[in-house]
């Protein structure tokens, strides 16, 4: 048995805890770059070339260069940033090598096939995506067939089912002419990890890099999941919100709800914020008008063409995941495997009613302890999905850094959220310069 010294010498040597945590990250940093490299040689392999082979070996040596950093007496917490900025450079250049291989990537899922489908029928010839029907894309672009979203009568899902920013934010690489999309999703993957890192305190340098990489955010970007499109708007409405920039975050959160339809569940809790936070009547109703307004305007602006031009096709194309059209098949890895592990064999109607008690609930538990959980409103959805019959792994893997970034703004350790700074604030930095 050990000596109760022991236990005295062990709590005295873990006393500078920040330090001790940083050294952690890094090992964990360090672990995580390894088995990236390993994804990497399976991706680039088939197609080796010296980037792609400098990329791998640079991958691992600066896992291993972080393992033995870790236990080594470096002080990694001074040099925190540094040290993630190293990591960002592992990640650039793989994804330079990704960029580089074209389109080798293997296809994703049915997501951004549609997506690219859509996009590449707008640009030549001005179709309405929700107008056509999807099922070309497989044969197309060479789709694993499992990539599909099957419905109960034994069909698939053939209609483009997001929201027209799902669209629009393609067009630019399109219009480049490089094929696979994933390369747009995994670029915009990286900004958020870098975004990040620069938000963090130096000792945190690491910790969102973690919380990306664990999550394979960059791997599952790069083979098409595009949920990081709206998640870096969010992020941005985040940082206004944090500043009660209410119309910057409405903007953000408008892009954010015309990507895809998970952030709209943020809303409603959003507004209790609003309305539990107020000092008056008149201040909660021109902070609402603020911020719903113009995230519902900027919302319509980037779906008008189509929500015009053909409102039901719309409608029933971006309500899908919704119930709209055939009922999907049960998936995912929530309350729904009750049913697809066979368990008891409930149907979608069932798990609707328990999305409502749980939203009712969810509210009823943000307003009593609102001070302790006002930021929780950010991931929200994460918990709303969880119960709902369709509860895909990509639903909640990026809701992580929203949470890690939650952490930091409730904690006041995100002192410097990158926004334009307004006129009042220039005029209070410039009166406080001239006294």
């Amino acid at each position: 048995m050990g000596d109760w010294r022991d236990e005295v010498s062990l709590s005295q040597a873990f006393e500078d805890w920040s330090y001790t945590a940083t050294d952690v990250t890094v090992l964990l940093v360090g672990v995580m770059l390894i088995r990236f490299g390993w994804t990497c040689w399976g991706l680039f392999a088939p197609h080796s070339s010296l980037v792609s082979v400098v990329s791998i070996l640079y991958t691992f040596i600066v896992g291993f260069g972080f393992l033995l950093l870790a236990a080594s007496s470096f002080n990694t917490s001074r040099h925190a940033r540094i040290l993630a900025g190293f990591v960002l450079s592992v990640l650039a250049f793989a994804i330079v090598a990704l960029f580089l291989i074209g389109s080798a990537v293997p296809p994703g899922p049915d997501t951004i096939l549609f997506s690219r489908y859509a996009v590449d029928h707008y640009l030549h010839t001005g179709a309405n995506p929700y107008l056509l029907s999807m099922t070309p894309a497989w044969s197309k672009y060479g789709a694993n067939p499992l990539s599909v979203t099957p419905t109960i009568d034994g069909s698939r899902v053939t209609s483009f089912s997001y929201p027209a920013g799902a669209l629009w934010v393609f067009i630019p690489q399109r219009l480049l002419g490089i094929p696979s999309l994933g390369k747009t999703t995994v670029v915009v993957a990286f900004t958020i990890m870098t975004y990040l890192v620069l938000q963090s305190p130096r000792q945190l340098s690491l910790a969102p890099i973690a919380v990306v990489l664990i999550n394979r955010g960059l791997i599952n970007s790069a083979l098409g999941v595009i949920d990081a499109i709206w998640v870096l708007p969010v992020l941005v409405a985040m940082a206004a919100w944090a500043r009660d920039r209410w119309l910057l975050a409405g903007v953000a959160m408008g892009v954010a709800c015309s990507m895809k339809q998970q952030p709209w569940i943020i809303l409603p809790f959003l507004g209790l914020w609003i309305l539990l936070e107020a000092h008056s009547f008149r201040e909660a109703v021109t902070r609402s008008l603020a911020f719903g307004g113009t995230t519902t305007l900027v919302f319509a602006a980037i779906n008008l063409p189509f929500l015009l031009a053909t409102p039901v096709a719309w409608m029933q194309g971006v309500f899908t995941p919704l119930g709209s059209g055939a009922e999907l098949v049960p998936q995912g890895v929530g309350l729904t495997l009750l049913t697809t592990g066979g368990v008891y064999p409930l149907t979608s109607t069932w798990y609707a009613w328990v999305v409502v008690v749980t939203v009712v609930v969810m509210a009823w538990c943000y307003i009593y302890w609102f001070d302790e959980v006002k930021w929780v409103a950010w991931f929200t959805p994460m918990l709303v999905l969880f119960v709902h019959y369709r509860a895909l792994e990509s639903y909640f893997a990026w809701f992580a850094p929203i949470a890690f970034y939650a952490v930091l703004l409730h904690a006041g350790a995100a002192p410097r959220p990158w926004l334009p700074v307004s006129l009042a604030e220039v005029r209070t930095r410039v009166a406080g310069v001239a006294e």
